[in-house]
């Protein structure tokens, strides 16, 4: 979807003013009576680039590709910093890492600038639900400011987090009795694993890369690297060398 349809839509569909007024979804049609229940899914290390509905010819990812059927889908969309604590502060104020102060991982973003939980619950009367990794700075905390947490993340493998997670969610969305509207923010650590996969596959006879690589779908056409001639690859073959 280009930037520019999609400005064309949403000042029809929604209102958002700036300095301090909450953004109202649907605010245009006077039929909408009912705020909007709001369920932001976060995957993490996750390109475009690997879901099938959107081009991937290697993975086969069919929830999301129910979710990118029904929905829409921002093709043209820029990640405003390519490192994880940045990159989230950004995505929960709104605002570029200059102003968060998050521009490096181990930060915590500036006591004064409010996140997508705050204004939800303060300015909007939403229910505001957390779960999962949060990374800011912390992996793992009870404690996230315009939240109640239902799980906590964590620095571990995402094939032991992410189902905590998604029962998590279910069984609160499940159990919820009331129709006061609600923010659910569900953080996934998958597909993150793969970059623990070469120190984890690491045998006696060398790295399982070597069996499988002619196997491995190619790079993008702009990426230009040598795995072989990469410091994680010269340094895992360091570490099997006898002393």
């Amino acid at each position: 979807m280009k930037r520019r349809s999609f400005l064309k839509i949403t000042s029809i569909s929604s209102v958002a003013v700036a300095g301090g007024s909450v953004f109202k979804a649907g605010a245009a049609n006077s039929n909408v009576k009912r705020k909007p229940n709001v369920l932001l899914i976060l995957t993490d290390q996750q390109h475009i680039d690997t879901i099938s509905a959107l081009g991937s010819k290697y993975i086969h990812t069919p929830a999301m590709d129910e979710l990118a059927g029904s929905g829409t889908s921002f093709k043209e969309s820029y990640c405003p910093n390519p490192v994880s604590s940045p990159s989230r502060a950004a995505i929960f104020t709104g605002r570029t890492p200059s102003e968060t102060g998050v521009y490096t991982n181990g930060k915590s973003i500036r006591e004064t600038i409010p996140n997508m939980g705050e204004w939800f619950k303060n300015q909007a009367g939403y229910e505001t639900i957390y779960a999962g990794k949060w990374h800011l700075p912390g992996y793992t905390t009870p404690n996230v400011k315009g939240f109640d947490v239902l799980a906590c993340g964590w620095s571990g493998p995402g094939s032991l987090l992410d189902s905590s997670v998604s029962l998590a969610c279910e069984s609160w969305l499940r159990n919820k009795k009331d129709d006061k509207p609600f923010l659910m923010v569900a953080s996934f650590i998958q597909p993150h694993d793969i970059c623990e996969w070469l120190r984890i596959n690491q045998t006696s006879k060398g790295s399982r890369f070597d069996e499988i690589k002619d196997e491995l779908p190619p790079l993008p056409e702009n990426f230009h690297f040598s795995f072989e001639e990469s410091e994680m690859y010269k340094k895992a073959r360091k570490n099997r060398e006898p002393a």
